[in-house]
């Protein structure tokens, strides 16, 4: 057990997209440059952050009356292509990780990602070796808000004794509802207020 973010815990569990890995730009705009294909020009997308790409690609097929696996491979295509020259993890959570790998931490990436996905921004991030344990969507039938990547992560971590990381109120929601404090790392794109539902709200995670 350690002590973390003023919580005993024996566990960690942190989000991918926004809390390790600043993916969300990427994803952004390979969604707008993949809806913009359809003539579709999407405002607010940041409505979007925390769900899936499947949920997302539902919505504008339904819109535009095109079968979903049309649009979700037109944006996985884009996804791809934004990430062919790598990406960064945040400098915050390395740190935060490498603290806990050093204390003998157990660890688990829970991700709304499919998958596939997950892989492929943890591989171009030069960070997939340092999480030997990953959850992500295709791994349950029910994603983020829904506890269920939480309950398989504290499955496989064996315990729940978990601290949770995430980005957005999805997650937290996910997270509070397997029974988890959650420390919300605020990267801008939501406010604080809309964080509000997590334990404790934090800008840099090396402050616990």
């Amino acid at each position: 057990m350690i002590s973390l973010f003023g919580f005993r815990v024996a566990a960690v569990c942190l989000d991918c997209d926004g809390v390790l890995v600043d993916s969300e730009p990427a994803s952004e705009a390979a969604w707008l440059g993949a809806l913009e294909g359809f003539g579709v020009d999407v405002e607010g997308f940041e409505r979007w952050v925390g769900r899936t790409d499947a949920e997302i690609a539902r919505h504008y097929a339904r819109e535009l009356g095109v079968p979903t696996e049309e649009v979700a491979c037109a944006a996985a295509a884009a996804f791809e292509a934004e990430l062919a020259g790598g990406i960064r993890a945040f400098p915050d959570a390395l740190a935060l990780v490498d603290r806990l790998s050093a204390q003998g931490v157990s660890m688990a990436v829970v991700s709304n990602s499919s998958r596939e996905r997950l892989e492929l921004v943890l591989s171009a991030a030069g960070i997939a070796d340092r999480f030997p344990v990953r959850v992500s969507s295709s791994d349950v039938r029910v994603p983020k808000p829904a506890p269920d990547v939480y309950q398989v992560a504290t499955a496989l971590l064996e315990t729940e004794r978990c601290l949770a990381f995430e980005d957005s109120p999805p997650g937290i929601a996910a997270a509070r509802a397997a029974g988890m404090p959650v420390v919300a790392v605020h990267r801008g794109v939501f406010s604080p207020e809309e964080l509000a539902a997590a334990d404790r709200v934090v800008t840099d995670l090396g402050d616990g």
